[in-house]
């Protein structure tokens, strides 16, 4: 067999080993930071807690913006309409009065002296069938209105009409915006405000309501509807307005400025 030999190493330092190595610890000198490193720390500090509140706050903003745009979609109807009028109110101070009639723009036709529209326009009204108007006052001082119904004599070429003389009562509607005409239903029709008047239309007549307050960039709705309990004899109007005249339902504007 083979033998090897072995020799056991040493378990304890001795007490000059321990000592000797608690000597040259105690020799390393301490880390002495000078004052111009201190101010650096100190500056970096509060550098990193500025910026971490500054991000969190951004953070904070961002989240709401989103949470706001997702959970509350802005309505392009709502958007308020940019003035081409810049200071039209100070040029316009001391100008006289004018009226302006604007119809509602239905349909338009190409004419040499530029884009007229078409006044086609059905008004029917009898007991279980309402006509439903809606405006957008646009133009900046003209923000005095009144709806105004013009109907033609007998056999006038411009409006056809089928049945007059009966009084119809004009209800505002309470409306913020822009009415989808393809949701419109008798379940979904906007509340009523107030009675603003009655139209009796005639023949080779011209009626207007009280005038209102129509701000510039704001939407205004009307019902035009049968008196309660009325039967068709005591309320009834079918009229169509057609070609280029200013005829029938429209709304009327006059300056403020």
């Amino acid at each position: 067999m083979w033998r090897r030999n072995y020799q056991a190493l040493p378990q304890d330092k001795s007490e000059e080993d321990f000592t000797n190595s608690e000597s040259s610890l105690d020799s390393v000198p301490p880390v002495v930071l000078s004052n111009r490193t201190k101010a650096l720390l100190r500056y970096g500090f509060f550098i990193i807690a500025v910026c971490t509140v500054f991000d969190a706050l951004l953070l904070l903003v961002l989240g709401y913006r989103y949470a706001k745009a997702t959970w509350y979609p802005l309505d392009p109807d709502k958007l308020e309409t940019p003035s081409t009028y810049i200071n039209f109110d100070l040029s316009t101070a001391t100008a006289r009065r004018q009226t302006r009639n604007l119809p509602a723009m239905a349909r338009v036709f190409l004419a040499p002296y530029g884009t007229v529209p078409y006044n086609d326009r059905h008004l029917l009204v009898e007991p279980g069938i309402s006509t439903f108007l809606q405006f957008r006052a646009l133009d900046y001082g003209l923000e005095e209105c009144k709806l105004t119904l013009e109907v033609p004599e007998y056999g006038a070429k411009n409006m056809h009409i089928a049945r007059v003389g009966t009084p119809i009562d004009v209800w505002s509607l309470e409306v913020d915006g822009k009415v989808d005409l393809l949701k419109l239903s008798y379940n979904t029709l906007p509340r009523r405000v107030e009675k603003v008047g009655t139209f009796t239309p005639r023949y080779n007549s011209t009626e207007s309501l009280p005038s209102f307050a129509c701000t510039s960039g704001t939407y205004h709705a009307f019902l035009l509807t049968c008196s309660e309990g009325a039967r068709k004899e005591d309320c009834w109007m079918d009229v169509t307005s057609v070609g280029e005249d200013n005829i029938g339902l429209y709304l009327e504007q006059h300056q403020t400025i």
